[in-house]
């Protein structure tokens, strides 16, 4: 495939390539310089290259202004807004909610060669008939003020420039401006005789000032990228621009090419829902493109790439990649740093702290909770390695106090992190010295380790990170500006947005992996491009400006339909050479965007086809269901020595129903939380959830009733108890529980203890007939010898035993919801494959099951177990049924315990239901 480099190499070669040190080829960007020299070494064997530049660094080159960045820019500003507004207390916090608009609107004026006076003389004008009552009332204060605003922009504009100028600073439009104003001045610096332009489009009003003149004085050659398919045609918007130069380059039209009727293309056009899904057919795409190029050379292996326009879907795309398609993909779009554990540590202290200061107003120090968990479960904070679980326990409590903040970062040995949470009293010089200590004191710890405790990209991004707090400090105290917190949070982030990190690939074969703008001036056969959906390509035509569309369109400066003819050319000009096209879009709604396809896919489906014959357009709709997802890799637990000796140790400690069930659910889970003994997630102490209210239940009932086991019930006791239950209910909770009661989810919580034990006692009273208490969390125990000769012990409390009509009836207590159609025996010597034992849902049922078969070790009597249900309220007493085959069940229960303990059976996750692993507190280690 002839790509456009090959045609600016040739060209060069031709008109300049005898004189390569008086050459020079400027581009838009630097991105395919490599390529470029790659390509003149592949048809020039002289060894001089010609100087290569993109067209901001030539302009800086050769412009006596040195370009400061926005944080300068900024304070700078913020110094002619003084001088204007004559206000002592001119609020900096204030100012930086515009500042970032007001030089944009400024660098804009300037590269586009506007007169700024003019646009905004015109500005305050508009903004005063606004304001115009036709009554002739006066304005009010508040309506003087935004016109006084309006009325100071143009005199900012120019006192700002004039002010860099003197200092010899500038920003981008305004080196640009200088240049193109003084263009012969500039021109006579250059060392280059010969000037090579190759592969713009929009060209902003100085660039094109600049490429004219160039042109003019025959200094340079303009190459431009364009397509007759698109140039001819008035309609469409990726020619806009070419359409303008051709005006005034005469030689455009005749090096324009006819690639869209000339070759022949397959265009596939997917819809699939989400990020997500479109990230995992690009794998599935790539990957089978990579097999099938296998057997070629490394040089027609590197002619694919993809291109993600929604630049947030980067990491979902190497996260669906095979670690062989990592491997071979050169990724040239960077990471941002925002999505970093640094960066959100960082951020997540300035909240903090931020939110605190609006909380002190002079009181005491005081955080929100969350924040402070947010960066004690930071991974970096846990690559510490002082602890594992985040020492912060679940509370309905917003706020924590300094005292408790010490204890807990003391209990998890973090205790030099303590000054990061002191009060800094809403000064920003003391928490840019926070966010210095904290994010070095990681760094530093990684640096001493004698293993990697962070990946190498949070490594970097400490360190950018590290530089970005110092230098924000050292202009803190350099203006004195901002004065509290919440300007600190703006200028943060202004210094770190945008900021990236490069990845390490080859460049020199495998996939492209770029944005849509790196791919300027660089072709390839097989392209796949994502999300093409309305408001990402073409891009959102919403623009942050103080300067209306209307005022932009008077003064000749670009709007939404030169920012839309800018996609519109990236997008046909990729699609110019390749043959193999798969364009991908997302069909997930979204309430403000997404959803829909791109213009640009109806526009090739409705005017391509007519176009060419020769090009094959197929659309079609893919379900989740459609796409190929890779298998993950399943935890395996092979049965070694050591997990057998543990396993020998629980069965003479015991085994309990609830392990037994938790077997059932997934054997993964009974290794984690039995062999390994992986603490689960603390509960909240001061949250009354399930557990403690069932707690609360069985203690009030174990109290009521075991005075009166070996005894016949007197049920003339049960109507004293009923009036005594809300005062038990609220003395259990004061000394059992920490937390606050009086209002909330724990006043709920205690009223709805008192509900259930008033509703059940109540029935007791209706239905009461002659009882006899057996037990009260009656301890069973029954050992079983398995195959291996090993006594397996299984135990457990039962929460009552009771004697009612001549029947023992173990009984359990249950507050949470019970499906009664789940509470009996399925076991069927004639359907093999039924059984609770191979069912987590009838989980109620196993464990009836098992205190049953542990009852009859110790009593030849008749006896049912069942459960006495708080919230079946009507009959809350739910009894095992179906006992037919309990010698068959008994079997199967055997085999069950057979299996835990038999050395060839691996603990392996569960594949039966998904929403086990929903409810699981090991998933994050399974990955299910």
């Amino acid at each position: 495939m002839k790509t456009f480099i090959n045609d600016l190499v040739s060209t060069y070669l031709s008109e300049y390539g005898d004189k390569p040190l008086e050459s020079c080829i400027i581009t838009p960007s630097k991105r395919a310089h490599r390529y470029i020299k790659a390509e003149l070494m592949a048809q020039e064997d002289s060894g001089f290259l010609p100087a290569l530049y993109s067209i901001d660094d030539f302009i800086f080159k050769y412009t006596p202004l040195l370009r400061i960045d926005e944080i300068d820019l900024t304070y700078k500003l913020f110094e002619i807004f003084k001088k204007h507004k004559k206000e002592a207390d001119f609020d900096f916090e204030e100012y930086l909610s515009y500042s970032s608009i007001l030089l944009n609107d400024f660098n804009e004026i300037d590269i586009q060669m506007a007169n700024g006076k003019d646009i905004y003389a015109y500005l305050t004008d508009v903004k005063a008939i606004q304001l115009w009552n036709p009554d002739g009332s006066p304005l009010s204060n508040s309506q003087k003020e935004y016109l006084k605003f309006y009325n100071l922009l143009g005199f900012i504009y120019s006192d700002f420039r004039n002010q860099l100028f003197k200092e010899g600073l500038c920003y981008q439009g305004m080196a640009y401006r200088h240049f193109a104003e003084n263009i012969l001045a500039s021109f006579e610096q250059l060392k280059y005789k010969n000037i090579l332009f190759a592969g713009f489009n929009a060209l902003t009003k100085s660039e094109e000032i600049i490429l004219k003149k160039a042109q003019q004085i025959k200094k340079a050659k303009i190459l431009w990228d364009v397509d007759t398919y698109y140039l001819n045609d008035q309609m469409m918007e990726a020619g806009f621009y070419m359409r303008k130069h051709k005006k005034w380059d005469f030689q455009l039209e005749s090096q324009a090419k006819s690639h869209f009727s000339s070759l022949e293309k397959t265009i596939n056009i997917i819809g699939v829902a989400g990020t997500l899904g479109q990230a995992r057919l690009a794998a599935q795409i790539i990957e089978q493109e990579q097999k099938e190029q296998l057997e070629k050379s490394p040089e027609q292996a590197k002619i694919s790439a993809l291109i993600p326009a929604d630049e947030n879907l980067l990491l979902p795309i190497l996260n669906s990649f095979s670690k062989t398609a990592q491997e071979n993909t050169n990724i040239t779009m960077g990471f941002p740093l925002e999505h970093t554990h640094a960066y959100t540590l960082a951020q997540n202290l300035i909240k903090l702290h931020l939110h605190a200061a609006q909380l002190d107003q002079g009181k005491h120090h005081t955080l929100y909770r969350s924040e402070l968990t947010a960066i004690l479960s930071n991974d970096l904070i846990k690559s510490l390695n002082a602890y594992k679980t985040n020492p912060i326990k679940p509370s309905f409590q917003k706020f924590i106090k300094p005292i408790e903040v010490h204890a807990l970062l003391q209990e998890a040995n973090l205790e030099q992190l303590k000054d990061s949470f002191e009060n800094c009293h809403n000064q920003p010089h003391l928490l840019l010295e926070k966010i210095h200590f904290l994010l070095n004191t990681v760094y530093e710890n990684n640096q001493k380790s004698e293993i990697e405790l962070l990946e190498e990209n949070e490594t970097d991004a400490l360190l950018q990170l590290i530089n970005t707090s110092k230098r924000l400090g050292s202009l803190v105290t350099e203006h004195d500006q901002p004065k509290q917190l919440k300007g600190l949070n703006i200028l943060f982030k202004q210094l770190t947005i945008g900021l990236k990190q490069a990845f390490i690939g080859k460049t020199e074969k495998g996939l492209q992996l770029m944005g849509l703008l790196e791919t300027r001036l660089m072709d390839f056969e097989n392209l796949t491009i994502l999300s093409l959906n309305e408001d990402i390509l073409p891009a959102s035509s919403f623009s942050n400006s103080f300067i209306p569309a209307d005022i932009k369109h008077e003064f000749e400066m670009p709007g939404i339909q030169e920012k839309t003819a800018v996609y519109a050319y990236h997008f046909y000009r990729l699609l110019q050479r390749a043959k193999n096209i798969h364009l991908i879009y997302s069909t997930t709604k979204k309430a403000l965007s997404g959803g829909e396809k791109s213009r640009f896919i109806k526009q090739l489906e409705f005017e391509l086809l007519k176009y060419k014959s020769n090009i094959s357009i197929k659309h079609q709709l893919l379900s989740f269901d459609d796409i190929k997802i890779p298998q993950k890799k399943i935890i395996r637990i092979e049965k070694d020595t050591s997990i057998m000796n543990k396993l020998e140790e629980l069965a003479h400690k015991g085994l309990s129903p609830t392990r037994i069930i938790s077997y059932i659910r997934c054997p993964l889970q009974f290794y984690f939380q039995s062999i390994a003994k992986i603490k689960e997630t603390d509960q909240a102490e001061d949250i009354i959830d399930d557990r403690k209210l069932g707690d609360a239940i069985h203690k009030i009932l174990e109290d009521f009733y075991k005075p009166f086991k070996g005894k016949v019930f007197p049920k003339e006791k049960l109507a004293p108890f009923l009036k005594e239950i809300p005062q038990l209910v609220e003395e259990y909770y004061a000394k059992e529980f920490k937390g606050n009661t009086d209002s909330g989810p724990n006043y709920l919580s205690l009223k709805d203890t008192s509900y259930y034990l008033t509703q059940f006692i109540k029935y007791e009273i209706q239905h009461n007939s002659p009882l006899e208490i057996i037990g009260v969390e009656e301890y069973l125990q029954r050992n079983m010898k398995l195959e291996n000769g090993l006594l397996v012990k299984i135990h457990g409390n039962a929460d009552r035993i009771d004697k009612k009509e001549g029947v023992i009836r173990i009984l359990d207590y249950k507050t949470g919801a019970v499906d009664a159609k789940k509470i009996k025996y399925l076991e069927d010597p004639k359907k093999p494959n039924e059984s609770i034992f191979t069912k987590p849902d009838y989980d109620k049922a196993i464990q009836l099951f098992v205190y049953h078969w542990m009852h009859k070790n110790t009593s030849y009597q008749t006896a049912q177990s069942g459960i006495i249900s708080f919230r079946n309220i009507k009959n809350p007493y739910i009894m095992l049924e179906g006992s037919e085959n309990m010698q068959y069940t008994e079997e199967l229960f055997k085999n069950l315990i057979q299996e835990i303990f038999d050395k060839e059976t691996a603990f392996e996750a569960q594949d039966k239901e998904d929403k086990i692993c929903d409810f699981c507190n090991y998933r994050n280690i399974c990955s299910k």
